[in-house]
């Protein structure tokens, strides 16, 4: 069902104008590395009319020779009879030529700081500071989307933009640190007392 409920939701995007197909990689990654007939026979269409034919034979799966609906899941009912429907077939096969599985052969967030780091152009001091924060932006814009039924789709100018924003707020805050002086024994040993009274009482 996942597999085509995400199929689905691409291609809502598609038809919205909110992803272009020409110019979008519609990759899906697994955890663990598994096998589907359907899902391997789109990721290795590697053209056009390849993909139609994928199309064609997957349809096949759902339907009979005379295009009657097979018995279908009503968890995935919607998203089939979206994915294989005559006027969508243009979309759906832009998706196909695009699609690609990627299985994660290790810690998933640790393939996306190596990447991260390799793109970037920050201070290493600043680099996992930012990565976390990005990370965290991404899932809370991502839901924020779902939650409004609108597709998982941030622009590259809007990460961009948050990316600098809060690049140069860990910057500031990192300056900020370096050039405090550092406080003398006397201070310190006033601190430790305060809070020793405060515990105290």
């Amino acid at each position: 069902m996942d597999f085509w409920k995400t199929l689905y939701n691409w291609l809502q995007a598609v038809k919205s104008s909110e992803l272009n197909p020409e110019s979008t990689s519609f990759k899906l990654f697994l955890a663990a590395k598994r096998q589907g007939k359907i899902a391997n026979s789109f990721s290795e269409a590697n053209t056009l009319e390849l993909a139609k034919e994928m199309w064609k034979q997957a349809k096949n799966e759902f339907y009979d020779e005379n295009d009657n609906e097979k018995k279908l899941s009503d968890e995935y009912k919607l998203y089939i009879k979206e994915f294989f429907s005559p006027t969508n077939m243009l979309s759906a096969c832009k998706i196909i030529l695009k699609f690609s599985l990627i299985t994660i052969e290790k810690n998933h967030t640790t393939v996306l700081y190596n990447i991260f780091r390799q793109k970037v152009l920050i201070h290493e001091d600043l680099m996992e500071n930012v990565f976390v924060f990005m990370l965290g932006w991404i899932d809370k814009k991502t839901a924020e989307l779902v939650e409004s039924g609108k597709p998982m789709s941030v622009s590259f100018n809007e990460y961009k933009a948050q990316l600098i924003a809060i690049t140069r707020e860990f910057n500031q805050n990192l300056s900020l640190k370096e050039i405090a002086p550092r406080p003398t024994e006397e201070e310190i040993q006033y601190e430790y007392n305060a809070v020793r009274s405060t515990l105290s009482n």
